[in-house]
């Protein structure tokens, strides 16, 4: 997800999107399709964009259903190593807005500290 890929590419997964959704017995977020479609209409120059949207609900909607399933979320690890985030800004909050974040950032914070102490206490 978020990744600029082929024209061709982008727009063959669309469609294997849409012939999932189409099997579903309407068991799908409506605008999902609709971005999709876009992506599918757009012409080279502006795919991406619309890519970029459809990445984005799908991102949330997944997020959105596998709480309500009660399914594992997704890991930061997972989500960085796989590039499943929109920009700098967005890796910057999945990688610090979250439990896991804090711990880390407030670890390195203290140890940041304690090396100031012992370098400057003598």
């Amino acid at each position: 997800m978020f990744q600029n890929i082929p024209y061709e590419e982008c727009v063959g997964l669309c469609r294997q999107v849409i012939e999932i959704f189409d099997a579903s017995d309407y068991h799908y977020y409506p605008s999902l399709k609709i971005y999709a479609e876009s992506v599918i209409e757009s012409d080279t120059s502006s795919y991406l964009k619309n890519w970029k949207y459809f990445c984005k609900r799908f991102d949330r909607e997944f997020d959105k259903y596998s709480r309500m399933l009660k399914l594992p979320k997704r890991s930061r690890t997972f989500r960085i190593n796989r590039k499943q985030y929109e920009d700098d800004y967005h890796f910057f909050r999945i990688y610090f807005w979250n439990v896991e974040g804090v711990i880390e950032f407030t670890f390195y914070f203290f140890l940041l500290i304690l090396a100031f102490l012992l370098i400057y206490s003598t």
